[in-house]
């Protein structure tokens, strides 16, 4: 997390560090600084700290591969909290085929989206390279 904050040339003592144990509540409290977490209300726009947003974006567009991101569900929160904390060791690699293998096993018809994040810095550096 601090890496991502060098990166985008933000604060990295601004981070607040939750508690060691997950607590959804809390720990959208400490990102957001809103008393109450509903998955179907709370949105993305409230967190505070643009690394964390773009951290969010990353874990909904990527590892979740979902085309609407503005809500923040409780597993998406965790993923967060573990990149906040580093206290729950998950494997991401393992993660991401489990929910590409769950992604294709429900799937009815349609697009298999993934990755939006990633066409966006593309197309970003594309447009700052010189031509040639």
């Amino acid at each position: 997390m601090d890496q991502l904050c060098i990166i985008f040339h933000t604060p990295i003592t601004s981070l607040s560090k939750p508690t060691l144990a997950f607590d959804v509540r809390e720990f959208w409290y400490s990102i957001t600084s809103l008393e109450s977490y509903d998955s179907v209300q709370s949105v993305q726009t409230s967190i505070v700290h643009p690394v964390l947003k773009i951290s969010l974006k990353i874990i909904c567009n990527i590892i979740y591969a979902q085309i609407e991101t503005t809500k923040v569900s409780k597993a998406e929160l965790f993923l967060l909290w573990f990149m906040v904390t580093g206290s729950y060791y998950q494997h991401f690699g393992d993660l991401i085929i489990k929910r590409f293998h769950r992604v294709i096993a429900l799937r009815t018809g349609g697009a298999i989206c993934c990755g939006s994040l990633i066409s966006i810095i593309v197309c970003s550096l594309v447009a700052r390279s010189p031509p040639g």
